[in-house]
């Protein structure tokens, strides 16, 4: 089976949920259906004000957060390769300690990848000094599920905005 999909259609917990559906299809079963209806799942991302003062509050916010914007980020110190903008793949493979302890051994509201966020500033702060170069905002930019709790893993969609998660 393959299945391709647009992430502007749907994000990676879609993606899973629609490959979950077609799987229950092909053997028969009856498909799950979505905890929440197209209208309420649509209306999680209608984000807007909902009145003068709130639309005042975050505008105040957005301009608090425009030093960090004219600021660049720290740049990972470079050891071989080159120092042109790009992507790059590392495959990992974590022991199974480690994995049981993030996974078992965190406060309840810290997700597995909270976890591997700091870790990774932690990471890129330390290659840095080791390199001679200075952390001044260490800023990655990451998918967050934007569900609310109840349906975290359900329902097909585009609910994953990227942000900058940012340390000094």
């Amino acid at each position: 089976l393959l299945l391709c999909g647009s992430h502007v259609a749907m994000d990676g917990v879609g993606t899973l949920r629609l490959a979950r559906s077609i799987c229950q299809a092909y053997r028969g079963e009856p498909v799950d259906e979505d905890p929440v209806g197209l209208p309420e799942s649509r209306a999680v991302l209608d984000d807007g004000p909902e009145s003068l003062a709130e639309a005042g509050t975050r505008l105040a916010e957005g301009l608090g957060r425009l030093p960090d914007a004219l600021d660049d980020p720290t740049r990972v110190a470079v050891d071989g390769g080159s120092e042109a903008d790009g992507w790059g793949f590392v495959h990992r493979e974590l022991d199974p300690d480690l994995v049981d302890s993030l996974v078992g051994d965190r406060p309840e509201d810290v997700s597995v990848n909270d976890c591997f966020l700091a870790a990774l500033h932690l990471a890129i702060d330390a290659w840095n000094a080791d390199h001679g170069e200075e952390s001044d905002r260490i800023s990655p930019t990451v998918p967050v599920n934007a569900r609310p709790r109840d349906w975290f893993y359900e329902t097909v969609g585009m609910y994953a905005p990227f942000v900058s998660v940012d340390t000094k």
